[in-house]
Parts: structure tokens; C-alpha cells; sequence
């Protein structure tokens, strides 16, 4: 038995192999012989002068090529990366060679060749196909129903797809005059662009607020996109509904509103106040909880925070002197105003309100609480007690009630 080993198997090691005897003296036709035939198996490769990326503008045709090679010849398939059927119908495509005609935005995206001959690993190479196109818009919900007169509010959600990326503005409909009015940003609308992961890069996600629906507002409403190739729009349509509607609903007949008057607070200075100002029916609405201070009868009031948004800037001892803290206790939302470093100054009306947008500032829910600072002060005077004798001490009280403010002084011994 004679073997032939042949080590590092190439592709130009392939081919027929021939086992013959030779045997002097004897015609080379008479030589017994045999003859092998090797074939090297090599997995497929894509020639890499293939287009990584093709734009192309809607309506356009394009040819996606993909050559490859392979021992033996691979068979190319092309699909989608997303999964979705092919511009021309399937999901796959055999051959190296794929035409599309009439490409549509929809079309855009990543398309895959894979070369296969069996031959592990196989081949794939990912064509980008980008579309210039005029704007999509697209109602994620048409119609909307609202309450009127509620502090309700209504949103209209807009998905916009275009290439170059749509400039996009909402309209409403006057119904007067039929003519569609450009919307901004401000107290009654809020307009807003989001981003989602789940969304391609050339679209992009429009959300229209409508804020305390009221009877005016009820009509038709335009997201319209526009770009150097076209212009798009979706219609959209608020409605009355008898209830409140959608997943911010409260609970029938609720508004928010302070649960329980402040309790008037006495500290001595240097000592740290803790108000607590406890509110219900406050997470399905949009508003703000403000502590303002009244300090004096006659001077204007200064707003301390919103939320939990400190807009004094005061620092004492190393430490803010103004905080606020949020935290919820059953049903309630606390915000507890925290004052530290008490001087005789932060003596006054501390007022606890609920700001709601839309709303006439008379109905804002409020309460105020009193807050008194005692100052401790040595007896003086040469009647004062010395050495281990009881000692004499006067007490200030500043306080502020009914808008006035009073002062007045205690002396106790011990």
C-alpha cells in the first residue's frame, strides 16, 4: 500500500492524481495504472467591489449585484435584513443579479446576499438602499375624544417619514373660515419631537397637546410635513366625549386639592422648620406645587420653589437654606419645605398653592401656614443674677398674624 499525503490543501491542489507501476524495459502504454480525482471543497467569498451603499430617489429602478465564489459554485440568495417581503414580492431572490423597478420609500433599508455552497461558513454581504422622498405623515389615532371645560387634556400623535428630513407643522382648522391656522408651543399647546429606538433614521415621532380642552376646541387638526421633494399631512380630529378620556384620567369628580391646613410652627433660632403642605387627586394633572413667603405686611411675596425646584439660591452654614422634598404617603403627595439656620427674618406666612395651567388664579388651591421664631437672649442689665445665682433670661417673639407684625419679650428666671 502506497499513500500519498498531501498536507495544506489549496485550490490549485486540485485535480487528477495518477498511481502507476513503472516496470523497465517494457512499453509505457503496458504500465498498470490508476487515477484519482481530488476536489478541494472552498467556502464561498463575495468579491468585495460590490456596493456597500445605493441612493437613489423614489420611482427610480436600480440592479443590486453580488458575485461570489466558491468550490463548489455557490448559489446567491438575496432577502431583507428587517424580514419584510422584497420590493418585488417573496422573500427571497435567487441569483446574483436583482432588478427593482418603481422603488418606494417603503423599499428603503438593508438587503442581504448570501452565497452558499454548502461549505461552512457561508458568505453575506448587506447593501444599504437609501430612498430621497417626500414626506409621509401618518395618524397614529385620527380621532380623539375629550371633555370640554375639565382641565382635561387631548393629544394627537404623528409619525413622519421623509428623506431629507421634513420640516413638520401642525395647523387647526378655523372653523369659520375654513382656513387652517399654524399652532405654536405655549401655555395651551404643547408641541413636541421624540425619538424611539424602534423607529428608522428617517423618521421621527410628533406629538400635539392640546391643554384644558375646551368647547372651541373641538375640530379638525393637520400634521404637515414638507421637504425639497413634497409636502404631506395627516388629518386628525378632537371631539366632545361626556368623560374624561384616555389612560391620565382621574378619578370622577376629582381634583387636586390641599388635604389639611399646615399646622402653625414656633422654633427658636438657629433651629431647622419642617412644613408639610399634603396633597390628593394631584398625579392626573399637569400642575406645579409652589411654597411662596410673606414675610412682611407690606412687602411683595418671594417664590421659594416649584415641584422640588429651589428658586432661592441661599446658602447657610455650608448648606442650602431653602429645600423641598417629595415623597407620597398613602394617597397623598408631601411636599415638605425644609428652612434652616432660623433667624428672626424667616418669620411670616409661608404659603403652600397648586398651580394649574388654564386656570383663574383665584381658584388655585392654597393655605398658608405661620411660622414664629423665638430669640433666646442673656439676661442684661446690672440687675441680672451673677456667678451661681439663678439666672434671668428675656425672650423675643416675632411672629406675623393678620397681617401685622408683633414683637414682644418675656422674662423668666431659673
Amino acid at each position: 500500500m502506497y499513500q500519498l499525503i498531501i498536507r495544506s490543501l489549496t485550490e490549485t491542489d486540485a485535480g487528477n492524481y495518477t498511481c502507476q507501476i513503472y516496470l523497465p524495459n517494457q512499453n509505457y502504454k503496458e504500465w498498470p495504472q490508476k487515477l484519482g480525482v481530488l476536489t478541494v471543497q472552498i467556502p464561498p467569498t463575495i468579491k468585495n467591489d460590490s456596493l456597500a451603499s445605493i441612493t437613489v430617489n423614489e420611482g427610480q429602478n436600480i440592479t443590486l449585484l453580488c458575485e461570489a465564489q466558491g468550490n463548489p459554485a455557490p448559489n446567491i440568495t438575496w432577502k431583507r435584513a428587517d424580514g419584510f417581503p422584497l420590493p418585488n414580492g417573496g422573500f427571497q431572490q435567487r441569483g446574483g443579479i436583482y432588478k427593482v423597478y418603481q422603488i418606494n420609500a417603503t423599499d428603503r433599508g438593508q438587503f442581504i446576499c448570501i452565497a452558499d455552497n454548502n461549505v461552512k461558513p457561508p458568505a453575506s454581504y448587506t447593501v444599504q438602499l437609501v430612498v430621497i422622498f417626500a414626506p409621509y405623515c401618518t395618524a397614529v389615532q385620527d380621532t380623539v375624544g375629550q371633555a370640554q371645560n375639565r382641565r382635561f387634556h387631548a393629544k394627537f400623535e404623528c409619525l413622519v417619514a421623509a428623506n431629507p428630513r421634513a420640516e413638520v407643522i401642525w395647523y387647526k382648522e378655523n372653523k369659520a373660515t375654513r382656513e387652517k391656522e399654524q399652532i405654536q408651543d405655549n401655555d395651551k399647546y404643547k408641541l413636541e419631537q421624540q425619538d424611539d429606538q424602534r423607529l428608522k433614521a428617517d423618521e421621527k415621532w410628533y406629538t400635539l397637546e392640546i391643554k384644558n380642552v375646551q368647547g372651541n376646541d373641538y375640530g379638525d387638526y393637520y400634521c404637515t410635513g414638507k421637504n425639497e421633494h413634497g409636502e404631506n399631512q395627516a388629518q386628525f380630529q378632537l371631539f366632545e366625549t361626556m368623560d374624561c378620556q384616555g389612560q391620565n384620567c382621574p378619578s370622577v369628580g376629582a381634583i387636586p386639592e390641599i388635604e389639611d391646613d399646615i399646622l402653625p410652627e414656633v422654633k427658636k433660632q438657629g433651629q431647622t422648620a419642617y412644613l408639610n403642605c399634603s396633597i390628593i387627586h394631584l398625579l392626573h394633572f399637569i400642575a406645579k406645587v409652589q411654597w411662596i413667603k410673606q414675610t412682611s405686611p407690606t412687602g411683595p411675596p418671594k417664590n421659594i420653589s416649584s415641584d422640588e425646584t429651589v428658586l432661592i439660591d441661599e446658602v447657610v452654614g455650608g448648606q442650602m437654606k431653602y429645600d423641598v422634598v417629595k415623597y407620597r404617603s398613602n394617597d397623598s403627595d408631601i411636599y415638605q419645605l425644609i428652612i434652616r439656620s432660623l433667624m428672626e427674618t424667616d418669620a411670616g406666612n409661608y404659603t403652600c398653592q397648586i398651580y394649574l395651567p388654564n386656570w383663574d388664579y383665584e381658584d388655585w388651591p392654597q393655605t398658608t401656614c405661620v411660622l414664629t421664631v423665638q430669640k433666646t437672649m442673656k439676661c442684661q442689665g446690672q440687675n441680672c443674677p451673677t456667678g451661681k445665682a439663678p439666672a434671668s433670661y428675656q425672650v423675643s417673639i416675632v411672629t406675623f398674624m393678620f397681617g401685622l407684625t408683633i414683637s414682644f419679650s418675656i422674662r423668666y428666671c431659673f
